[in-house]
């Protein structure tokens, strides 16, 4: 805008003149537009997806130069477009935003009077009306500012094709009836144009159809598009050609007519469709064949033959002679002239079928001998095709083959099921019908016993093919058995199969007697079993008793195992009866009761055996009686048994015997029985108990241990002893006897109980000292001779009872007799008097009287009365003599007294002559240590050694050697002795001599030591040994060792020489499937070390065996051992643990354990799957029951239906086997991890904080899924809402902010999932919220005079997307408000 000022000067005639101001204001622009532009342009129709262009002129008419710039502002079309991207910059392509405008140049410069050509373009992708503001500004001259100087309305309307069709499909149907000849079809078709353009169309339609103007000419290929105007119609019309397939077949053909738009890419079709119906069959096969039948039969197929026509369709049958060549072939060399006809035969020939009608067609074919025929037959029907069926048919007779007729089972467990096959194999042409005559009846797990089952029992075998028959048969008892089946074939002579062999058990024998006696049922067996062994039928089964590397046995021996094989034909015939009872149990039950079939299987081995007694006899209550017995496997399967120790609890009994696992046939295990009754405070008397043997898959053997406890016990000859007076310093013996009337050895010991001498207290302390030391010190004037010893039962003893008297006194005691192990206490009164020699003189005074000195004297008599002798010491000389010889005597008695008759009074004192005892000194010189090692020998092989003996005593020599112990191998005559076995003679200082040792094993004998003892004069003492140190074992045999379990044996190491050595194992030898403890040590002089070894293998293997591991000895040869066992897998599950828990939560389950050995276990289970958990250890106390394991199942994911976790867990066991268990595992969905329930007011925003945890031990991230359960959908008034992802770190917890608002009242409920996408799981919350009224937002006052209005507004703000009506309610009728009030958004 600019302002404009000048002058008009108005001159008048004859007049002043007059000065007009003019002043003006120019709006507006100096360019100029040579088309009618602004500020509305209408474009007019136009096609979419085809830019519309408007061109025009503008020139700048006025002086200053002008720079222009076009733009779009706004725009809005009728119909809604804003998602649509803006049009891209070349001209002709639209991009994806439905219309857009663009004028060409946007940027102008116009000179003063210069023009500019301008091109406005348009385009949009879908039909509409689109409007467009354009704006243009301008910088005039020099100035810097924009100015809106035009605007422009821009209008278009973008149209699409629209082509109004007469009918979108055209159908033609022609039916051919016998006769009629094929004509073209026509179908009018009119187009019109009912949009505001013109069209030009171009039609395109394949054949059989064809485009024809309204008078059915064809329209040439190459016409020119049909142009339409505005509202034009054109009329044209479709031809159908029905002839244009030249066969007889029903036939459709359907085809589009396109429409093509030269203005738009848009296309419109009509369907042409062409039907053309003949009399048509449908048959259900075209080629019938018979396949190969019996010689000389006949066979029928069917084949049926629809009508699928509308026309009625009349057929008739015949054989193509014509092109046949050879129809029928004969097998044999000779072939005979046979017709079609007499071949094959249709039925019916001819016929007539209406629309839809079905029918039945019979082939025959007769099978003359051995013949092959082909043929074709026609079906011709009237007006319509022919067709042709092939027919073959083949004639011979029946072969085949059985690949077995004799079942051989061999070794097989009588009770239960074995399985073996039989192949029936179809040699010919022909296919047959088998059945197995008297099949049996049961299922392959519970067949009937002795009755072949044969599955399947009746069949079909096609030609070149072949059945595998299962035969499964029970024996049912043990024995040899041959049972027979038939299977016919076809109308074939039934051909019969046998099955045999030998129903056997696992079975042990022990080295017992059998109770039998007085059992009127096995004695009978007893006899039947007698009667069967005389005839000699199962004579060999006694070869397992022997040992077959001896020599031949003794009568005792073969006795022995007469007896042995007694036995185990008794144990056969009773485990025949009872199994022959429990079969009676079978007939009564159905063979679909499949459990009941298998218990009563188990039970056939349950049969009541005779019991094995293990009689130990007396026992003292303190003594510990063992026996070893023997346990041979005499069934010719390896036997696996095991002792039920439990039994044997508090009963005093004990044995040893770990679970033996696969004894081989022949083979012999030892277990030591141990009964010791102090162990089980056993009162006095009979003992019985049963101890169970259980073989695996076998019978179970009952040893009845019985033992007597009785206490030692004595009877004494006298009850009283009572000696005669007696001198002092003489001694008087009194004898009583000893006896042992009882049948327990009997050990006793005698002491004497002297009266005890009180002292009196008030003595001074030396004196009362003194006379206690006094006491202790006086000899005893009671003594016995023996004081202790031992009675066998039955053997009786004498005991001397020895009497001192020390002073002239009444001396009286006791004698307690205590019996070892025994309560009972006898007590012996004694008494004695002792007498002290007296000398008296009679007279007691002597009186001689006065006497002169140097007189002859004067004598006077004296008489002296003693019971002893009595000397001078002064006169008698010869008593100096006597103790001279006696103090050369040694006392005889621990009180240093000589005992010696006493003499008469004037007897000299006799004694023997003596000599000077010398200490006998003989040692061995070679070998040296006294050890004499005859190393391993096989049997029948000797050794001998020598040994070099000499004589260092000071005084000669003579004496014998004898070998003395107790293995009862060696006591046999000829097996160990020496040379020579006289006497034997050596010289004083040094004298020597050889002693040739000699061994000669007959028989396998342990390690043993054996003692060489020196007899001389009555003296024994040990001169050397057979070894020094050994091992009681140089082999042990761990037998079956299950895989990651373990098993230990002992051997015991025991030095027999006289000093002591240091030992050390080789341990590198030992690794890596064995380890012994300790491994280094010290032994003394006849010590015993035990060694623990322990087989733990590291892989799978039939055979593991380590020879000649080596245990160094300090200054001798090292101890060879042998170590031998295998390993197998591990053991089928011996049960599965199911568990079933929602996924991230826990359950337990709990496994017994039971130890029955006598010494504690503790186990280290192994657990795989890493969803189950348990202690690492547990301890089971030695015959400890049931102590429970817990295993512990927490699964992190879901499992599937088709895929649960599985798990397992193995408890290795010390004796070398294993517990085996299946762990499945099911995590269901989890569980609601919490329920929150809130109240929250209207209007009020609430953020809720969920607990998310993570349960792994890595970040997970979470998709949080919101789904709204109450209302099903949200309304707009109401918003819960969060973050669409939550992190949370590794086993930590996290909270994720959850915001809810509502505008109404009501109760929301939801479910937040948080779904780990990595893994697929996921955890939830249950939320609910109740909104309750949120009270008065605010209060509005308002003050006023009476009658007098005033008037208060209230702001209400609108928070949703729609506008919203509130309805107003006031209780208050002074005040009012209007009742509707809207909100617009």
């Amino acid at each position: 805008m600019k302002q404009f000022k000048d002058e008009v000067v108005l001159l008048i005639e004859n007049s002043r003149a007059y000065v007009i101001p003019v002043q003006a204001v120019g709006i507006g622009t100096t360019i100029v537009i040579d088309k009618p532009f602004g500020p509305e342009l209408n474009l007019g129709p136009c096609f979419s997806l085809d830019p519309c262009s408007y061109r025009f002129k503008m020139t700048n008419k006025g002086r200053r130069t002008h720079l222009l710039y076009w733009r779009a502002e706004g725009g809005t079309t009728l119909q809604q477009c804003n998602r649509l991207p803006p049009i891209s910059n070349t001209k002709g392509k639209v991009s994806s935003c439905g219309a857009v405008f663009m004028l060409q140049p946007l940027r102008t410069e116009l000179m003063p009077g210069q023009t500019a050509e301008m091109v406005l373009e348009g385009s949009c992708r879908t039909p509409q009306v689109v409007k467009e503001k354009l704006l243009c500004h301008a910088i005039v001259g020099k100035e810097g500012v924009k100015n809106l100087i035009m605007q422009v309305d821009v209008t278009c309307e973008f149209i699409a094709p629209a082509l109004q069709i007469s009918t979108r499909e055209i159908t033609f149907r022609v039916e051919k009836h016998p006769g009629d000849v094929l004509t073209l079809q026509y179908k009018p078709l009119s187009l019109k144009n009912v949009c505001s353009l013109p069209l030009s169309m171009v039609l395109a339609l394949e054949q059989p159809f064809c485009i024809c103007t309204v008078d059915q000419q064809p329209l040439p290929a190459n016409a020119q598009p049909m142009k339409l105007r505005s509202g034009e119609e054109l009329q044209l019309c479709v031809r159908f050609n029905p002839a244009y397939e030249k066969d007889l077949l029903i036939r459709a053909a359907e085809k589009a007519l396109k429409i093509k738009f030269l203005e738009h890419p848009h296309e419109e079709q009509v369907t042409v469709r062409g039907e053309v119906y003949f009399p048509n069959l449908q048959l259900q096969t075209t080629a019938v064949d018979f396949g190969c039948i019996l010689n000389n039969t006949k066979d029928v197929r069917y084949m049926e033959m629809t009508n699928c026509s509308p026309l009625v369709v009349r057929y008739h049958w015949s054989f193509l002679k014509d092109s046949q060549v050879n129809p029928v072939r004969f097998m044999e060399t000779e072939p005979l002239a046979l017709g079609v006809e007499e071949v094959f035969d249709i039925l019916p020939l001819h016929g007539e079928l209406q629309p839809g009608q079905s029918q039945h067609v019979a082939f025959s074919f007769f099978g003359h001998a051995n013949t092959v025929t082909q043929v074709r037959a026609l079906c011709r029907v009237e007006g319509g095709p022919s067709y042709e069926v092939a027919l073959r048919g083949e004639a011979s007779h029946i072969s085949y083959l059985l690949d077995t007729s004799e079942i051989d089972c061999g070794l097989q467990m009588f009770n239960k099921v074995t399985e073996a096959a039989v192949t029936l194999q179809n040699s010919g042409r022909l296919g047959f019908a088998f059945v197995v005559l008297s099949p049996g009846t049961g299922t392959a797990a519970s067949p009937l016993p002795g009755v072949p089952l044969v599955m399947p029992n009746t069949g079909y075998v096609g030609p070149g093919k072949q059945q595998v028959l299962k035969v499964c048969y029970l024996p049912g008892v043990p024995g040899v058995f041959c049972r027979a089946f038939q299977i016919q074939v076809g109308h074939l002579e039934p051909e019969k199969v046998s099955v045999k062999g030998e129903g056997t058990f696992p079975r042990i024998h022990l080295d017992l007697p059998r109770n039998i006696k007085g059992n009127a049922k096995y004695e009978k067996i007893l006899e039947k079993a007698k009667e069967k062994l005389d005839k000699g039928s199962q004579r060999d089964e006694a070869i397992a008793l022997g040992d077959a590397a001896a020599a031949k046995p003794h009568m005792d021996d073969l006795g022995t195992m007469w007896d042995a094989q007694l036995q185990m034909q008794m144990e056969e015939m009773l485990i025949e009866e009872h199994a022959l009872e429990q079969q009676k149990a079978l007939t009564s039950c159905p063979p679909e009761d499949t459990a009941f079939h298998q218990r009563v299987h188990q039970r056939l081995l349950k049969a009541e055996l005779p019991e094995y007694i293990l009689d130990f006899g007396y026992v003292a209550p303190g003594d510990i009686h063992t026996h070893i017995v023997k346990i041979t496997n005499t069934g010719h399967y390896p036997a696996s048994f095991h002792a039920d120790g439990y039994v044997l609890y508090n009963t005093g009994f004990s044995v040893c015997l770990d679970r033996v696992k696969l004894l081989p046939y022949r083979e012999t295990k030892t277990c030591e029985v141990r009964f010791d009754p102090q162990s089980a405070s056993l009162p006095l008397g009979k003992v019985d108990v049963v101890l169970p043997i259980k073989v695996t898959r076998g019978p179970t053997f009952q040893v009845l241990l019985r033992a007597i406890v009785a206490e030692p016990s004595l009877c004494l000859s006298r009850d009283r002893l009572e000696f005669s007076a007696v001198q002092c310093g003489q001694s008087q013996e009194e004898t009583i006897q000893l006896h042992n009337t009882f049948q327990v050895p009997c050990k006793w010991s005698i002491s004497m109980n002297a009266p005890v001498k009180e002292v009196d207290k008030h003595l001074p302390r030396s004196e009362h000292e003194k006379l206690l030391e006094e006491m202790k010190c006086a000899p005893c004037v009671f003594e016995v001779l023996p004081s202790a010893g031992s009675l066998a039962p039955g053997e009786q003893c004498h005991v001397q009872v020895r009497f001192s008297p020390m002073e002239e006194k009444c001396y009286r005691g006791e004698l307690q007799i205590q019996i070892c192990q025994s309560s009972q206490r006898l007590q012996v009164p004694v008494l004695g008097r002792g007498l002290e020699s007296r000398l008296e003189f009679s007279p007691a005074e002597l009186e001689l009287g006065p006497l002169l000195p140097q007189s002859h004297g004067e004598e006077g008599t004296a008489v002296a009365k003693t019971p002893c002798e009595v000397y001078s010491l002064e006169f008698d000389q010869q008593h100096l003599a006597e103790e001279q010889l006696l103090q050369t005597l040694k006392d005889d008695n621990s009180h240093n007294s000589l005992l010696l008759p006493p003499c008469a009074p004037g007897e000299k004192l006799t004694v023997e002559a003596q000599e000077r005892g010398i200490k006998m000194k003989v040692d061995v010189v070679d070998p040296p240590g006294k050890v004499v090692k005859l190393g391993n020998l096989c049997i029948g092989q000797t050794v001998k050694k020598i040994v070099t003996i000499a004589n260092n005593s000071a005084a000669p020599l003579a004496f014998k050697l004898r070998v003395t112990s107790t293995v009862p191998e060696l006591q046999e005559a000829g097996v160990l002795y020496l040379k020579p076995s006289k006497e034997l003679k050596l010289k004083p200082r040094g004298d020597t001599c050889k002693v040739e040792v000699t061994f000669s094993p007959k028989r396998r004998i342990q390690p043993f030591t054996a003692e060489v003892l020196l007899e001389c004069r009555g003296l024994v003492r040990s001169l050397f040994v057979g070894s020094l140190v050994s091992l009681d074992q140089d082999h042990l045999s761990f037998g079956a060792v299950v895989q990651q379990s373990y098993k230990c044996q002992r051997v015991v190491m025991r030095n027999a020489g006289d000093t002591g050595v240091r030992f050390m194992w080789d341990m590198e030898s030992f690794k890596p499937d064995f380890s012994i403890s300790p491994v280094k040590g010290y032994i003394s002089p006849g010590m015993d070390v035990p060694f623990v070894v322990t087989f733990r293998p590291s892989k799978l293997s039939q055979a593991v065996q380590y020879e000649g591991l080596r245990c160094f000895i300090q200054g001798s040869e090292p101890l060879r051992l042998t170590l031998a066992g295998s390993c197998v897998g591990v053991p089928d599950t011996k049960e599965t643990l199911t568990f079933t828990c929602n996924v991230r939560e826990r359950q337990s389950q709990t496994i017994l354990l039971s130890n029955p050995s006598s010494e504690a276990w503790t186990l280290q289970p192994i657990i795989e799957g890493k969803y189950w958990k348990g202690p690492e250890l547990i301890h089971l106390e030695a015959r400890q029951k049931e102590k429970a394991y817990q295993v512990t199942y927490r699964p992190l994911t879901m499992s599937s239906e088709n895929k649960k976790h599985q798990g397992s867990i193995f408890f290795p066991l010390p004796d070398g086997t294993g517990l085996h268990y299946h762990l499945e595992g099911t995590a269901e969905a989890p569980r609601c991890s919490g329920a929150i329930s809130r109240q929250v007011p209207c209007r009020n925003s609430h953020t809720e904080l969920i607990p998310v945890s993570n349960w792994l031990h890595r970040p997970q991230r979470f998709l949080v899924v919101i789904d709204m359960l109450k209302p099903e959908n949200l309304e707009s008034s109401s918003v819960l809402q969060g973050c669409s992802y939550i992190d949370v770190p590794s086993s930590a917890k996290k909270d994720y902010e959850l915001t809810f608002l509502s505008y109404k009242e009501g109760v929301f409920s939801a479910k937040v999932t948080f779904l780990s996408e990595t893994t697929g799981e996921y955890l939830f919350h249950m939320v609910t919220f109740k909104v309750m009224a949120s009270g008065p937002i605010g209060t509005v006052k308002m003050s006023t005079a009476v009658r007098q209005r005033v008037s208060s507004t209230i702001k209400v703000d609108n928070p949703l997307p729609v506008p919203v009506t509130f309805d107003i309610n006031c209780e208050v009728p002074d005040v009012n408000v209007p009742q509707h009030f809207t909100v617009p958004v």
